[in-house]
């Protein structure tokens, strides 16, 4: 860490790296994990894997347009997270394994226009999310996705949806119905198991369904 980073850190509460121009969000100090928003200042291109996971104190973080990259983790963890407002460029997340996983109390997520996957663990074991709309444009939903959202009660599904991966609603025990789109090409096993209040769907012509889509 260079004297620069060291003051930014002291400044905002936030730990940088600056490698030839490209400011990267490394980490943070108790001066920044304070009841409230945390707003990433502009000038932050890249936060790093696990960079901002296990605070406890932010209610909502607010991540600008600016950031072209955020890591795996970035955000997880975190015990007192309602609400995340992420870029709207959907590059920034297309490798962010697991961003917001067990973010418990995390209600509000608005995942960006573009994205052509939901990665895997992404809003895992967030059990206060009652709510996802995926983004027209997703072909696939990852491993582990929403597992586990125990009061996911609503789930819109774009048309452009081609794959439920394993696991990606495993135990959300709320969800009562989901519409399947119709140019679904696959679900893969435990995709809906453990989802004991889940009416099973129709499932689309053509769809390779494995037996244990919704559990044995």
């Amino acid at each position: 860490m260079g004297i620069s980073d060291f003051l930014y850190s002291i400044r905002t509460g936030l730990k940088t790296k600056n490698e030839n121009g490209t400011v990267t969000l490394i980490g943070y100090t108790k001066k920044a994990d304070i009841s409230g928003t945390l707003t990433i200042p502009e000038d932050i291109a890249v936060i790093a894997k696990s960079a901002l996971s296990s605070t406890e104190h932010i209610t909502k973080i607010i991540v600008p347009d600016t950031v072209r990259q955020i890591g795996e983790h970035a955000f997880s963890f975190s015990q007192a997270l309602e609400e995340i407002v992420l870029p709207e460029s959907p590059a920034a997340i297309t490798d962010a394994v697991g961003l917001l996983a067990d973010c418990k109390k995390l209600k509000t997520v608005q995942l960006p226009a573009g994205m052509t996957e939901i990665p895997s663990f992404f809003l895992s074991h967030c059990y206060a999310l009652e709510e996802i709309v995926i983004p027209e444009g997703v072909e696939e939903i990852g491993i582990g996705a929403f597992d586990t959202c125990e009061t996911l009660r609503y789930v819109r599904l774009p048309e452009s949806l081609k794959i439920i991966a394993c696991g990606a609603f495993y135990g959300c025990s709320a969800l009562q119905s989901i519409n399947l789109p119709s140019g679904l090409e696959m679900i893969e096993p435990n995709a809906f198991a453990a989802c004991p209040n889940l009416k099973r769907p129709e499932i689309p012509e053509g769809c390779d369904t494995d037996a244990e889509a919704f559990g044995s």
